[in-house]
């Protein structure tokens, strides 16, 4: 509803108040008429999104947990494009099961003696996190000579964590476009201070240095560059890492830029394809008409096939859809795994028959219908048995091999229907 009026509303104009919304039009801008259809048209787009997402598939990620899948990460996969929308129903159902990172205060400590800044030097002759910091520190820090040192505080409101959520957060920043060039820095969580015991098992603490290092980028060669190039970027880094709330861990959306160019290389991977299914059954049978035709025949059999999969969006909550057990189905990767297999029986199928065409033409110059029908005829019952055998198998898949294999088989089931009588008809 927000996006159809939103160029009609006056700046910072919608206001939520518990389940009210508030709208502030600009001056003659809104009526109680277009107020309403505006409501009509969200309504609408909202009932749309709704279907869009119940078909969204649902996937496990990682390997499950002794409790079969609980506490493991899960991902929805959906056509719904507006990911704010996405994002806002998984929250507002799944809000209080989602494991959610929230953001934490903390301070960083200032180094008053060399840097002036809130990170520290390891220095060549420091041998041990105390030299650099202070305190008791008594950790082995050799291998980060002339890297560089940031001190954490957690502000006295918040929990104790442990070192390798900081780690853990740390990795997910690093992956991102902004830091994926610091991905050459070798850093560490070195956890400071009283323990505390954590409800997960772990040990938790308040203080924190995380050291990095990057052979290239050493204090004593070159101070500046090793302050914009390594100081810096782990202190932004941190500052992301720790002061960001996530709920969901990875949200990504395909831009109509990729989608198309994906489409236009597909489009091009197909008509080769073709091509060289011609060429090939043009030099094995001396024809390119026997190329064309297999190749009508495979375009034939496809489009029928997606179009049938298609109308499963409109006719699966009617009586007939019920009853042939046909659910909503979308084209994903099991589904282009079906339409592949359907172009090689179908392919397969249509070979066979030229080939008895073949040997039935003999030295004959041209063909003939009665040399056509000769050979349809013949090979007319090893067609029928072999595709009635392997429809058989697919029905069976169909009805009892369950969610993940039930577009799959439908497709299949569609395209030996199909790609039998195409083989003979068209």
């Amino acid at each position: 509803m927000r996006s159809s009026i939103v160029d009609k509303v006056v700046r910072g104009g919608i206001q939520s108040m518990g389940r009210t919304a508030v709208f502030d039009g600009e001056p003659g801008s809104l009526t109680l008429t277009s107020f309403r259809e505006a409501r009509d048209k969200a309504a609408t787009f909202a009932r749309d999104a709704a279907e869009r997402l119940a078909g969204a598939r649902v996937q496990a990620v990682g390997a499950p947990t002794a409790d079969a899948l609980a506490g493991s990460s899960f991902e929805i996969v959906t056509v719904e494009t507006n990911r704010e929308l996405v994002q806002s129903a998984v929250l507002a159902v799944l809000g209080s099961k989602i494991s959610i990172q929230r953001a934490l205060s903390f301070a960083t400590m200032r180094d008053e003696e060399l840097t002036q800044e809130p990170y520290f030097v390891v220095e060549s002759e420091d041998r041990s996190l105390s030299q650099v910091i202070g305190g008791d520190a008594d950790f082995d820090i050799r291998r980060f000579r002339d890297g560089v040192a940031v001190l954490i505080q957690l502000d006295e409101t918040e929990q104790p964590i442990a070192g390798a959520e900081i780690e853990k957060r740390l990795r997910e920043v690093g992956l991102t476009p902004e830091f994926e060039e610091y991905s050459t820095h070798e850093s560490q969580v070195f956890e400071l201070g009283l323990s505390t015991a954590l409800s997960s098992g772990e040990t938790g603490y308040k203080r924190f240095a995380v050291l990095a290092w990057d052979e290239t980028l050493l204090y004593r060669e070159d101070p500046i560059q090793w302050t914009e190039s390594l100081a810096k970027p782990l202190l932004e880094q941190l500052n992301v890492a720790l002061g960001q709330e996530k709920s969901l861990s990875k949200v990504l959306q395909f831009a109509a830029p990729i989608a198309a160019q994906t489409r236009n290389r597909t489009v091009f991977a197909i008509v080769l394809a073709l091509a060289a299914i011609i060429s090939y059954l043009w030099l094995r049978f001396g024809s390119k008409e026997y190329g064309l035709a297999a190749s009508v025949a495979l375009v034939h059999d496809v489009t029928i096939t997606l179009g049938l999969v298609t109308l499963t969006q409109f006719v699966h909550n009617w009586f007939v859809g019920r009853a042939l057990l046909i659910e909503p189905l979308r084209i994903d990767l099991p589904m282009i795994a079906a339409l592949m297999t359907v172009i090689g029986y179908s392919l397969n199928d249509t070979i066979v028959v030229f080939d008895r065409i073949r040997e039935n033409k003999g030295r004959v110059e041209s063909l003939n219908a009665n040399i056509i029908n000769t050979s349809i005829n013949q090979t007319l019952s090893r067609t029928v048995l072999t595709s009635l055998t392997t429809f058989l198998v697919v029905l069976i898949l169909y009805i009892f091999g369950g969610k993940g294999v039930h577009g799959f088989s439908f497709a299949l089931m569609i395209g030996v229907i199909v790609g039998t009588y195409s083989s003979v008809c068209i």
